[in-house]
């Protein structure tokens, strides 16, 4: 009997938790991804890197389109809506994927991780109101936590001395803050589209990789990229990244269906900290104290505005169900008896 007691207790908690378990493990999977890039990135261009991580993908999501253009057939309408969304998750992932072999890891995916606040500026636009001035503070946060890890110019007047401030490439830091930009507007189109009908996470994962593989390619050509000798390597570590990625997707796809959206971003920060471990432990790449000063503000900021939005949307809920019961018993009060 105690065994079967503690069994049982062991399910329920596993049965509470799975949401957070689910979260941790995308972050998990994220990070590992980043890590395979960056080591495929070592003796392979990053936009073919790229490219070859998403047609694994497409090779495992590929059936996808078939049962889902013959089980649920789609309107011209949200085809085209979930083309959009499939190109602008392209670009967020291209972008973040090529920053990460540019810059380490520690650099790209912090910036990435800006996504939160990047979405509550553009809900503010949308919706056309204005901050909240804990919002407003934990923006400040964050963008100085960019400012440490991308290191501008005045942070090297400032301290001469400093190796740790030279060296980042321009454009894999405006790619990191790039792929915050659009993995927003990828989010605000998503919410907008559940809103209405449910989207297939394998479905959206396929048209990604469609547009990712052709973005890539038609890069890939105009820029007259050359093909590597000897990468059995680097094409090892580019399906391990694809096969990463899309248990990451999955993984997102099911905390988010088990708990809060705001919760979930909280958990995603643990990003943030796996990819820190593992650069250390897998690429030996130290960490300066700039990035994980800005790390740390980054991931405070976004667990900051996600515990606000989880908060206010509590008080509309608990609001709105006190109106509801006060509309209740008004119409129970002036309903006549029935003899």
């Amino acid at each position: 009997m105690p065994g079967a007691a503690l069994k049982e207790l062991l399910i329920n908690v596993v049965h509470r938790v799975r949401g957070i378990m689910f979260a941790l493990l995308c972050a998990f999977s994220f990070a590992s991804a980043s890590i395979a890039i960056s080591k495929a990135s070592e003796t392979e261009n990053p936009v073919r890197v790229v490219l070859l991580s998403w047609a694994t993908i497409l090779v495992l999501t590929g059936p996808a389109i078939v049962v889902r253009r013959s089980c649920v057939p789609l309107t011209m309408g949200e085809f085209v809506i979930d083309n959009i969304c499939g190109c602008v998750q392209a670009l967020a992932t291209i972008s973040l994927n090529v920053a990460i072999g540019l810059v380490t890891p520690a650099v790209a995916v912090p910036l990435y991780s800006c996504m939160p606040i990047v979405v509550m500026l553009l809900m503010i636009v949308v919706d056309l109101r204005l901050p909240r001035p804990w919002n407003v503070a934990f923006t400040i946060l964050a963008i100085i936590g960019v400012l440490l890890i991308t290191k501008p110019p005045f942070l090297e007047f400032l301290v001469p001395d400093d190796q740790s401030l030279r060296g980042l490439d321009p454009l894999g830091l405006i790619l990191g803050i790039s792929s915050a930009l659009f993995y927003g507007i990828y989010l605000l189109l998503i919410k907008k589209q559940n809103e209405v009908r449910s989207v297939s996470t394998l479905w959206m994962c396929c048209m990604t990789a469609i547009y990712s593989v052709g973005i890539c390619a038609t890069v890939i050509t105009i820029g007259g990229i050359q093909f590597v000798p000897n990468m059995a390597d680097s094409f090892l570590y580019c399906c391990l990244a694809g096969v990463f990625l899309l248990l990451g997707l999955v993984s997102l796809v099911a905390a988010v269906e088990k708990e809060t959206a705001e919760v979930v971003s909280i958990l995603l920060t643990s990003e943030i900290f796996f990819v820190f471990i593992m650069q250390l432990v897998l690429l030996h790449i130290p960490i300066d104290v700039y990035s994980g000063v800005g790390a740390l503000l980054i991931a405070i900021a976004c667990i900051g505005i996600s515990s606000l939005e989880s908060y206010d949307r509590v008080i509309d809920e608990n609001t709105n169900d006190e109106s509801e019961q006060e509309i209740s018993d008004c119409e129970s009060e002036h309903t006549p008896l029935v003899d």
